[in-house]
């Protein structure tokens, strides 16, 4: 509550910026944009510096084609909204402007094939550059809150996607641009408030993704420590239960399933001789 009512009295963008680095030190929740370290898709032997913006919830497909699956996402919105403490009318109408960003966005956005085009997913780039992009908001404070350096080269994730945000960061889109902030806030924690947020979730999932049924708490509780700390875990399990005979059995088993795709590509009709190579590789 103490987020939602920092962003209802915002009253400009640039106050909403400045929200953006107040909730990104304290919650840790990017809502306009961020860098991150990931490994160099081209060279999976070093790391790189990702900058990315905001991206809608949905993929792009989703936002050109109307009917059930829209509406269950609009009211699920709206009911996050509402619990989070804005009258229904507000809520809805909030809900739709959020959308229309979503929409606006999604038309420069990647879509499924893209995602998986590596080429295409991350564009080279500058930490200069970047800045340039975005020059109302502070970058080193943006790359603070990460925990990261600076480095010359950045990779931005979906570039169309990013300049279609650069543009359309701006005072004429204040509203929208507030509930993505609350959006935001209520997104990352919700799981951890009132049943509520769950039913909200389950009611969208089971309309959009066919979804039944859902975690008790106890399932919740398991899921919350893999996700937050999945390398302690991982090594405990390690230590416990995974012995050197476990280990010799599981990269033999990867060496067998690895030999077993490669002699699928060779017998493919359709694969070019070159293409067969780049796929064992």
């Amino acid at each position: 509550k103490k987020y939602l009512d920092m962003i209802d009295a915002a009253k400009n963008i640039s106050e909403l910026t400045n929200l953006e680095y107040v909730i990104s030190e304290e919650l840790c929740v990017n809502s306009f944009m961020g860098f991150s370290l990931g490994i160099d898709m081209n060279d999976s032997s070093k790391y790189v510096l990702n900058f990315g913006t905001m991206t809608p919830l949905m993929n792009k497909e989703f936002y050109f084609e109307e009917g059930k699956k829209q509406e269950a996402y609009l009211k699920y919105l709206a009911t996050l909204l509402e619990i989070g403490g804005e009258d229904s009318d507000v809520a809805m109408k909030d809900a739709l402007g959020y959308f229309e960003l979503e929409k606006t966005i999604a038309s420069e956005m990647l879509d499924t094939e893209g995602q998986n085009d590596i080429n295409r997913m991350y564009t080279p780039s500058t930490y200069g550059k970047v800045c340039a992009m975005y020059p109302d908001f502070n970058m080193e404070k943006v790359l603070s809150y990460s925990g990261l350096s600076k480095a010359d080269k950045v990779y931005v994730t979906d570039i169309g996607m990013a300049e279609k945000f650069a543009e359309i960061y701006n005072q004429s889109n204040f509203n929208a641009l507030k509930t993505t902030m609350k959006l935001s806030v209520l997104y990352s924690c919700g799981g951890m408030l009132s049943g509520d947020f769950k039913l909200a979730a389950y009611k969208f999932e089971s309309v959009v993704m066919g979804a039944e049924g859902f975690h008790n708490v106890y399932q919740d509780a398991v899921n919350v420590i893999k996700n937050v700390m999945p390398e302690y875990i991982s090594k405990s399990y390690v230590e416990k239960f995974f012995d050197e005979e476990s280990k010799k059995d599981v990269e033999q088993m990867t060496y067998d399933i690895i030999g077993i795709f490669k002699k699928r590509i060779d017998n493919l009709t359709w694969m070019s001789a070159s293409t067969k190579e780049k796929a064992k590789l």
